[in-house]
């Protein structure tokens, strides 16, 4: 992922809300199995859930634009 995008996703990140943050890691394409339950995913806090999304990005590959979700 270059720089810029990078940046981007993580401008996305701070904008958006758990559920948000929830449906983009469940959307994530990885070339590895992610193995989260829905119970586990939602009882992070806002931040783990950030982080999370942030390490799943820096090795999961490109990703498709997605759009901001801030539910």
């Amino acid at each position: 992922m270059a720089a810029e995008q990078f940046d981007q996703r993580i401008t996305q990140a701070a904008s958006m809300g758990k559920i948000g943050l929830v449906q983009a890691i469940r959307d994530m394409q990885c070339g590895f199995p992610l193995d989260f339950s829905d119970e586990y995913l939602h009882g992070l806090t806002l931040e783990r859930l950030r982080h999370l999304y942030l390490a799943l990005l820096m090795f999961a590959g490109p990703q498709p634009q997605a759009e901001p979700r801030s539910v």
